[in-house]
């Protein structure tokens, strides 16, 4: 949020219920941030009502098919699958609509990052905030992480090269 005297502060909240009053702004920006929402129609609906109208909405949201690799790993090893439950883009396509915003452009790309090791692979998975879905993960003991590793570095064939896929949708969406 800015002012402009005082210029950007920040204020903390839910994207289920923004701290915010209706048609309070000309632009909603979110990156990488949406993604472990519970309700994307509720979601929608929140940046539809504190949006101008005429305002935008630029928003970048990890979707589903992120981290397909780990996912594969995991069952290569016979490890529990993690609940990292993302909405596909269509489910956010749907709540945008529901919510009457405009779709301008939507594009969805796949970033691979890659990773030395796969505690660094682990690490980015939880710096991106899957490990606080509110879901309770199941503990990874180091027998699981060697198990884990192999299975990965056996995927990949390359074992200093563990790919990791980022499914990420970029929304621009106008309030009419």
């Amino acid at each position: 949020y800015s002012d402009p005297i005082f210029g950007p502060f920040f204020v903390e909240g839910s994207a289920v219920d923004l701290p915010f009053s209706e048609n309070q702004f000309s632009t909603v920006f979110s990156s990488m941030a949406l993604q472990w929402a519970s309700d994307t129609n509720l979601v929608a609906s929140e940046i539809a009502r504190v949006l101008k109208q005429g305002g935008i909405a630029e928003l970048a949201i990890m979707v589903s098919g992120s981290f397909d690799e780990l996912k594969t790993a995991r069952k290569v090893a016979q490890l529990p699958q993690a609940e990292t439950h993302m909405a596909t883009a269509a489910q956010w396509l749907s709540g945008f609509k529901q919510s009457g915003l405009r779709l301008q452009r939507v594009i969805t790309k796949d970033y691979v990052d890659t990773h030395q090791d796969i505690m660094s692979l682990l690490r980015s998975v939880k710096g991106v905030g899957a490990g606080e879905t509110g879901r309770k993960q199941p503990v990874l003991t180091r027998r699981d992480i060697k198990k884990l590793a192999m299975a990965y570095s056996n995927m990949s064939g390359v074992e200093s090269k563990l790919p990791l896929t980022y499914r990420v949708s970029h929304f621009r969406l106008e309030k009419r």
